[in-house]
This record gives structure tokens, C-alpha cells and sequence, in this order.
């Protein structure tokens, strides 16, 4: 594995780990309310909505975030994807509750960061393993050394 791949899927993984254990920790907290006092985070506009109290709105978001983690976990391209729209609503709601900017600008990075991630599901060679069965060792193998005589001889060709 070259050093650029080998960086590629250390990448991944660190990606991956943090989109399934961030989600499922505030989503669990959220149903406990050890770590973090949440109900101090909900913007006043969206707790004026009626008919749930934030409290209920609150378990059901923490319902949402264990999901989410396990989405990450069953199918990371498509979980980076939905947790990216994830951040990006609560960007919505730092920006709607208006002192919070710290928080929104945080969500945004994940929300990029969550996008990287789903970028980097499209590249085989650096998911192999964590999306779909994993590939057989000699295989692959034949696949790369395969790949780069046929870059080698492009480039010669110039």
C-alpha cells in the first residue's frame, strides 16, 4: 500500500470511528442528560413549536443520533451523508438562537467533515473492508501491481 493510500485510509478510519462514536454518545446523553444540560442548547423558536415539549423533542433526537451512529456503522457513504444534513440543522438552529456561533461554526466544520467522509467511501482501495465483503488479499494485490503498470506505461507513453 503506498504511503498516500495508507494516509487515505487512516483518514477513514478516524472519520469513521468519530461519526459513529460522537453520534451515539450525545444521543445516549441526551436521553440521560449526564454530560450535558441539553435543553439550554434548543433555540427559543424552535422550542416555541407546538405540540412536543423540548424534553420529548430531546428523546426523540437522541433516538435519532443512536441511529444515526448505527447508519454509520451498517453503511458509512449513506450515514455520512444524512449526519452532513444532520449538522447542517443544527447550524440552523445555533444560527436561529443567535449567542451559540461557537456551536454553529463547530456543526459546519463536521458537517464538511461528514462529507469528506462520504468523498472518501467512493475510493475502494481505502473502504475496502468496511463497505460491502472485503476483497481477497491476492486479488487486490494483482489489482494495484495491475494498475500501476498501466500508469507507468501511460506515462511513457508521453
Amino acid at each position: 500500500m503506498t504511503p498516500a493510500l495508507h494516509g487515505g485510509r487512516l483518514g477513514f478510519q478516524l472519520l469513521r470511528a468519530a461519526f459513529v462514536l460522537v453520534p451515539l454518545v450525545s444521543g445516549f446523553d441526551k436521553l440521560s442528560g449526564v454530560l450535558v444540560d441539553w435543553e439550554r442548547h434548543v433555540s427559543p423558536a424552535v422550542a416555541a413549536w407546538p405540540p412536543v415539549s423540548v424534553e420529548n423533542a430531546l428523546y426523540a433526537v437522541g433516538l435519532l443520533e443512536i441511529f444515526l451512529g448505527l447508519l454509520v456503522i451498517a453503511s458509512p457513504r449513506t450515514g455520512a451523508f444524512v449526519l452532513s444534513g444532520w449538522f447542517a440543522a443544527s447550524v440552523v438552529n445555533s444560527a436561529l438562537f443567535g449567542v451559540n456561533w461557537h456551536i454553529a461554526f463547530r456543526d459546519a466544520g463536521l458537517a464538511a467533515a461528514a462529507l469528506a467522509l462520504a468523498a472518501l467511501c467512493r475510493v475502494p482501495e481505502l473502504a475496502a473492508g468496511f463497505i460491502g465483503p472485503r476483497e481477497p488479499r491476492s486479488r487486490r494485490k494483482a489489482r494495484l501491481r495491475s494498475a500501476r503498470s498501466d500508469t507507468l506505461v501511460s506515462a511513457s507513453d508521453d
